[in-house]
């Protein structure tokens, strides 16, 4: 049940990936052979340690079931003990705070081209939060426990996300996009 209270996180982070400002950077070990592995284990850590409006057990079984898909269509299979790699997922939430100001110079106009200025103006600065997930998926040597290969992401969350099955299945897929693990294509 902790295992699963803590993979909570990661399915907030996912929603953010969504987002068209989303950062997504990828890397991995040079003069890896990756076809040498066939089974993994899923472990998760969750870096926010608390519970928000993202972070529920319907979004973690979407997640969940995602992620183990995409998996599985790369010809991995899960297993529970000996992996041969171990595929880490780690979440965080944040919250950034930006300004916005705008500014009134106080000018008025008198006839109709010239401006005058009062020489007062006026600022007003407005404070507003949001909140940032990030989402690091690391393949790691099961032998060894070498990072092989990881991506990372972060964004924006959006408020509210309708299709949340779409969203997710988006998500998964964009941080997949360069898994470096198919023996699909090799198969056919």
């Amino acid at each position: 049940m902790k295992a699963r209270a803590l993979t909570f996180a990661i399915v907030g982070a996912m929603i953010f990936t969504a987002c068209t400002n989303m950062e997504v950077i990828r890397d991995q070990k040079a003069e890896v052979d990756f076809n040498q592995y066939t089974t993994y284990t899923l472990e998760y850590e969750n870096k926010a340690g608390r519970q928000n409006r993202y972070l529920n057990e319907l979004n973690h079984n979407r997640f969940d079931l995602s992620l183990n898909e995409a998996l599985s269509q790369r010809g991995l299979v899960s297993v529970d003990d000996n992996p041969d790699v171990y595929i880490k997922v780690i979440a965080d939430l944040d919250t950034k705070t930006n300004f916005s100001t705008s500014y009134n110079n106080g000018s008025f106009m008198v006839g109709r081209r010239y401006y005058y200025g009062a020489g007062m103006g006026t600022s007003q600065t407005r404070e507003y939060t949001t909140e940032v997930g990030s989402i690091t998926v690391a393949l790691v040597d099961g032998e060894n426990e070498e990072l092989l290969w990881y991506v990372g992401a972060k964004g924006d969350l959006k408020r509210n996300p309708k299709n949340a099955d779409k969203i997710i299945q988006k998500s998964v897929d964009r941080l997949m996009q360069e898994f470096p693990i198919n023996h699909q294509e090799i198969n056919s």
